[in-house]
């Protein structure tokens, strides 16, 4: 079960207090700006250098700054300011913070060659800048770059990503969490309760669980009448629901691209605007359901039901209808 977030406060302090730092660099930066547009700038001693040019590497820096600071507190507000607390939070940090270091470092080699080549010289000692001075400056700033990004990819790839065990074990205490709210989905907070851990679990499982998933929410009543969940986006694609019996499912606006619905009974079932893109539809019962304005694209639809089915703007061409329908 996805537990209660203790840290949403702080996060989301954390970031408002990082859009109001990102707010005033911007506006120390049009303060500096200024001064450079007025300043005799013939007293920096620096060829090459002009008014105009000095305000260009100004604004860059600055708006590079406020940028960094911006992408730092929503990254934060996205990982610890959410209601409910997410798993592998220390993997994902490492992640979003050596992903932004890496778009920092890149948007920095920018300005900074181009104020070498502008000056020709060395912006740290004023010395001349040679090609190979620049070519040593600029592959230092893309072996960085490279470097964080693969120790994220690294991370990403190992450790910010639950493994099977642990998606089970989360599908389980899911299960037990919301047990005992199936017998008052009446009530609106035990209603609020149940949808938002099953879209919070979403996130965490993988195809196989996605479609044990789907078969428990219509065993469960979960997917029709006035106790449906709100399911509108959500991924499940590639989930085989083969002669499952979903009849009256609302699963309208959700994504089955590619989902094995072979022989599946989906009687009077809503799928207005879904997404059954390449889906195996063979021998489905699709009678009088709604499919308005569903993505049916490359669907096979061969032995499909589909007598008083609604299929008013549909996406699928005549060639798909093969057999009785």
């Amino acid at each position: 079960m996805a537990e209660l977030n203790p840290h949403r406060r702080t996060a989301r302090a954390f970031a408002f207090a990082s859009y109001g730092l990102a707010a005033l660099v911007l506006i120390a930066g049009a303060f500096f700006s200024l001064i450079a547009a007025t300043m005799d700038i013939s007293q920096l001693k620096l060829e090459g250098v002009t008014n105009q040019r000095m305000v260009a590497m100004l604004v860059s820096m600055f708006l590079i700054v406020s940028l960094m600071i911006v992408l730092l507190g929503w990254r934060a507000h996205s990982l610890f300011g959410q209601r409910w607390r997410k798993d592998k939070l220390a993997a994902k940090s490492a992640v979003g913070c050596l992903r932004v270091g890496s778009l920092g470092c890149g948007l920095w080699a920018l300005p900074s060659t181009v104020s070498v080549l502008i000056t020709g010289t060395m912006l740290s000692n004023s010395e001349p800048a040679g090609l190979i001075d620049i070519l040593v400056g600029t592959s230092g700033f893309i072996f960085a770059t490279c470097l964080m990004l693969s120790i994220a990819w690294f991370i990403s790839a190992n450790y910010a990503r639950l493994n099977s065990e642990e998606r089970k074990r989360a599908y389980h205490a899911y299960q037990s969490a919301i047990q005992p709210y199936l017998t008052h989905l009446v009530e609106p907070e035990a209603r609020t309760f149940v949808q938002e851990q099953t879209m919070e679990i979403l996130e965490k499982l993988d195809t196989s669980l996605k479609t044990t998933l789907l078969v428990f929410l219509g065993h469960s009543g979960l997917l029709s009448g006035d106790s449906r969940l709100a399911l509108q986006g959500a991924d499940f694609r590639r989930v085989d629901l083969s002669s499952i019996s979903l009849p009256g499912a609302d699963l309208h606006e959700i994504d089955l691209e590619r989902a094995v619905l072979r022989s599946t009974n989906l009687f009077k079932a809503n799928l207005q605007k879904t997404r059954l893109k390449n889906a195996d539809l063979s021998s489905a019962n699709l009678q009088e359901a709604d499919l308005r304005e569903a993505d049916l694209t490359g669907a096979v639809l061969e032995d499909t039901n589909f007598t008083d089915a609604n299929l008013t703007g549909a996406n699928l061409s005549p060639g798909q209808l093969v057999g009785p329908a």
